[in-house]
This record gives structure tokens, C-alpha cells and sequence, in this order.
């Protein structure tokens, strides 16, 4: 057990049950207690089954992952705020990571392990996209994601950059270039939508927003039954 596991807390009551040792710190004293039955508490409690429900624990940590604070994971899940900071610091936290690559290989790790398939994805975008990428996917009914239109349309003119990037020496017909085609087609009209931003304020809603919507329930060519080179010899028209 690591100084920088970022559920180095949970490993340690986890620990400390099998032991039946108290803790000495307060906070997880407090918690062994909760697990032990000797003390009632029921934010703690609440956390808790936060902490054994496998799709509400790994939804959280895709959040807190794609740097979501509890105030916002709470604005979208409906979930207390004092109920997510003791999630977080018993099973996720951020700042356990020594830098930037520690974080990543946790993310890997993290991601070969999920069962729900579609949180995994959620991830991605997440990394990528930041937080907003995450409530969007759980807002439910006529619920609006609230974006800072010039920051939203700056990540994505990122994610197409970081697209072919990733493309580079990939074979014409591979899945990386076929998504990396797919974005530099909207790469420019990315870049006059960043350009106008804020110049009509009585819009209530950005155009940034509509853009992502292609991209969320795409078609391979393959899966489409068209050939590449159409592809690469059409129109030039951004995908739909």
C-alpha cells in the first residue's frame, strides 16, 4: 500500500477490519465505526453505499478523474456534497497522484477493469473534455449542461489537433484515421464558430454545443458500407 494510492484510505480501514484495530485518525475512526455498527451516521453511511454500489462507484470516479470537484458532481448527480467528500477521500483522491504520468497509468489500469463499457468511453471524453463531458451524459430530461462557449470551442479544436495527432503513420483505413479525418472536416468550422463567439449575445445557446452531437453517436465507414476512398474523394462536407 503506496502513500500515492488514491484509495490508500479505504485499503487502510480495510485493513484495520480484518485487524480490529481502531484508527487513531478522527475521520477514519469515524468511518470504522460506521462499518463496525457502533456509530450512526448517516452521511457516512450513505458514502458508503456509494462505495459498494460497483456502477455508482465507478461512475463517481470517471467524474472525479475527469477533474470534477464535489460541487459539480453534486449539481449533476443530485448527490450531497458532504456524501461525495468522504467518497472521495476514501476511494479517489486526485491528489494522491505524483504528477500528471501517475495519473494516466492509474486511468489505464482503472479503465481495464470497468464493467460498464460505456463508462469507459465516458472516460475518454472526460479526459479530454473535462467534467462537462461527463454531466452532459447524465443529464436527464430537460436538463442543460451550462458551457463556457470560447472554452468549450478551444477543447475542441484541441481534440481535433489531438486526433491527428494520434493518426500520424496510421494506416488510411484504420479506425484512428477514419476519427481523425472525421474531426479535421469540423476542425473549421470550429474555428469560425470560436471566432464569432459572443458577438449575437441574445443567443441563449452556443453553436459549440451542436458540434459535439455528430460525434457522440457515430457510424465507421464499415458499419456505414461506404468505401474509404468515397470518403477521401467526396464533397469535402463535414459529417452529419
Amino acid at each position: 500500500m503506496g502513500n500515492h494510492d488514491p484509495d490508500r484510505l479505504w485499503k487502510l480501514l480495510n485493513a484495520a477490519l480484518e485487524e480490529e484495530k481502531e484508527p487513531e485518525d478522527e475521520f477514519l475512526k469515524a468511518v470504522y465505526g460506521v462499518l463496525r455498527g457502533t456509530i450512526s451516521d448517516e452521511t457516512i453511511e450513505y458514502a458508503l453505499d456509494l462505495i459498494r454500489n460497483d456502477s455508482y462507484r465507478e461512475a463517481l470516479i470517471v467524474f472525479f478523474l475527469s477533474g470534477g470537484t464535489c460541487s459539480e458532481i453534486s449539481h449533476s448527480l443530485n448527490i450531497p456534497v458532504a456524501q461525495l467528500e468522504i467518497f472521495q477521500r476514501l476511494i479517489i483522491d486526485v491528489t494522491a497522484f505524483k504528477h500528471k504520468l501517475h495519473l494516466l497509468e492509474f486511468v489505464h489500469a482503472f479503465t481495464a477493469q470497468i464493467k460498464n463499457p460505456k463508462l469507459a468511453s465516458l472516460l475518454e471524453a472526460g479526459m479530454l473534455m473535462g467534467p462537462a463531458a461527463v454531466e452532459h451524459h447524465f443529464q436527464h430530461g430537460k436538463e442543460a449542461v451550462e458551457f463556457i462557449q470560447t472554452e468549450l470551442a478551444d477543447r475542441l479544436l484541441l481534440v481535433s489537433f489531438y486526433k491527428g495527432i494520434i493518426a500520424q503513420g496510421a494506416a488510411i483505413n484504420s479506425p484512428e484515421s477514419r476519427e481523425a479525418l472525421r474531426w479535421g472536416q469540423a476542425f473549421f468550422k470550429n474555428v469560425s464558430l470560436r471566432e464569432n463567439i459572443g458577438k449575437d449575445k441574445n443567443k441563449e445557446e452556443t453553436e459549440a454545443f451542436a458540434l459535439i452531437m455528430p460525434f457522440r453517436n457515430t457510424t465507421t465507414p464499415d458499419e456505414a458500407d461506404i468505401e474509404v476512398k468515397d470518403i477521401l474523394h467526396g464533397d469535402g462536407n463535414s459529417p452529419t
